[in-house]
């Protein structure tokens, strides 16, 4: 259990070659049956080896990454842990730990797995908030059972997963509206918390990974396809649009923050949300001087700075005709 670093990542590995050898060497409850000891016993481990839960994180990381095993079966296995309040800080280490294997998408893959086997953090942990933020996984903090910011809109995880699978399975607007309308009260369709995890629920499906070249890129069509739906729950009254408009692409630039500024994709999203007519130009210029969100406030601006001046450009040439 003291292995440097090194060793752990190789064991690691070698976990993964034993599920993926030919016979499979390993199954998921092979592995953490394995596991079970050192859990029971990792009070008296951590005595000698204080880096015990997060060395947990590193040898599971890898199988998770690969879904040899998944969020439910880990947290099963990580019932010896309650006892010390120590099964989050292990489920949140090996989530951790497994970003670095799933690329540049691994925040939104955790994220759709997480929600599609409908894990909450109940069980695992009575303060998921202060774990989130410890492990900076805040693209999982949607998933607390703590209420936040600025609202009471219930828009849990729940919603947000079963919204997302009927966007992945091509459902009609109408079908998507109808389970929206059904769900939400209209009173809080017009609150800017739901407004921002709508439009994340909205994006992340349209977002791809280039074959050309080392970025994220648009899918064009899966982006056409959820315009109608921004577009329905942005335009209840003229009064409020660019408060809701502005909570949309805070939403985007928090979203952005946490997969740390991929290259062009900012601006590639800011561009289909002007053309598309998702967002107006005064949505625009209300956000870029009154935005709410603080993470990367300055380096997406920075970002996006030809996009602004074009808009400029655009409206200029507009008012010359």
């Amino acid at each position: 259990m003291e292995a440097k670093s090194v060793c752990t990542s190789l064991l690691a590995e070698l976990f993964v070659r034993m599920f993926e050898h030919s016979p499979a060497q390993m199954t998921a409850d092979g592995l953490l049956t394995g596991f079970q000891p050192s859990f029971e016993n990792a009070p008296d481990l951590a005595m000698d080896c204080p880096r015990i839960y997060d060395i947990f994180g590193e040898l599971l990381a890898k199988s998770l990454a690969k879904e040899h095993i998944n969020f439910r079966v880990l947290k099963g296995a990580l019932e010896p842990l309650k006892a010390v309040d120590k099964a989050g800080e292990v489920m949140c280490a090996t989530i951790k730990h497994s970003l670095s294997d799933l690329g540049s998408k691994g925040c939104m893959e955790v994220q759709r797995r997480w929600g599609k086997e409908n894990m909450s953090w109940s069980g695992l942990t009575d303060n998921p908030a202060q774990l989130i933020e410890k492990y900076k996984l805040d693209f999982l903090s949607s998933s607390c059972d703590e209420t936040g910011g600025d609202s009471t809109t219930p828009t849990d995880i729940n919603f947000s997963t079963h919204l997302a699978l009927m966007i992945e399975d091509k459902k009609t607007k109408d079908e998507i509206f109808k389970y929206i309308d059904a769900t939400i009260p209209k009173e809080a369709q017009r609150e800017e918390s739901f407004i921002k995890e709508l439009s994340l629920v909205c994006v992340r499906p349209c977002l791809m990974e280039s074959a050309e070249c080392e970025k994220m890129e648009v899918d064009e069509d899966a982006f056409n396809a959820i315009v109608p739906i921004l577009q329905q729950y942005l335009g209840y009254e003229k009064e409020g649009v660019t408060r809701l408009e502005s909570a949309v692409l805070d939403s985007m630039q928090r979203f952005f923050f946490d997969l740390s500024f991929p290259r062009h994709l900012p601006c590639d999203v800011f561009d289909r949300l002007c053309d598309t007519g998702v967002i107006t130009v005064d949505g625009f210029r209300y956000w870029k001087d009154n935005g709410k969100e603080q993470q990367g406030h300055g380096v997406i601006r920075q970002h996006l700075k030809t996009f602004f001046e074009e808009l400029c450009s655009e409206e200029s040439d507009s008012s010359e005709q």
